[in-house]
């Protein structure tokens, strides 16, 4: 099990949920085509959401007591009824593993629904700790773009001082009239 492994997941779960979104809205606007694209790709997801949560799975094994094969208590499997039967029952003992065949087959999906259901302080306290970042890096670049715009008025200040020592040093102003070109006063 590795943190790669979470990460797959949580980047495989993201994606279902956005193409799930997208599905909603391919259904509003009767998009049929789109539809059934985005069902075969949340399903194509979903399928290796489910490889992803097997493999994590297999990675968390439980620590067994190391008991000597002398203590260990011997258990005997009878066939259930209905099935062929061997000509002897077979044993094992607790610390040996069990035969591929006396496994359960896991069940993907079982306990997913449990896992992204649960909710814990942690994950509270975590979320707010990445909040509080992005919070403040939107603050920091709304500083800086603040300084940007404070530095681009006092430029347009500069230079509508300017103008207005131009005009009043020339005397342009509201009296002042309009002057027509050359080929304007013949035109008109």
């Amino acid at each position: 099990m590795s943190r790669f492994e979470w990460m797959e997941l949580d980047n495989v779960s993201r994606e279902i949920a956005h193409a799930q979104s997208r599905l909603d809205a391919a259904r509003a606007s009767k998009n049929h085509g789109l539809t059934r694209l985005l069902e075969r790709e949340i399903a194509e997801r979903a399928e290796r959401r489910a490889r992803i949560l097997a493999d994590i799975t297999k990675g968390l094994a439980v620590a067994k007591p190391d008991l000597s094969s002398a203590s260990a208590p011997k258990l005997t499997l009878e066939p259930a009824q209905g099935t062929p039967q061997s000509s002897k029952p077979e044993t094992i003992t607790a610390n040996a593993p069990p035969s591929p065949e006396l496994m359960p087959k896991p069940d993907p999906t079982e306990g997913v629904a449990a896992v992204w259901d649960e909710l814990k302080r942690a994950d509270i306290e975590r979320f707010k700790r990445v909040l509080e970042s992005r919070r403040s890096e939107m603050l920091a670049r709304h500083a800086e773009e603040l300084k940007a715009l404070d530095a681009d008025q006092n430029e347009i200040d500069v230079v509508a001082c300017a103008i207005e020592a131009f005009v009043q040093k020339f005397k342009i102003g509201g009296g002042g009239e309009v002057v027509q070109f050359a080929s304007e006063r013949q035109a008109g």
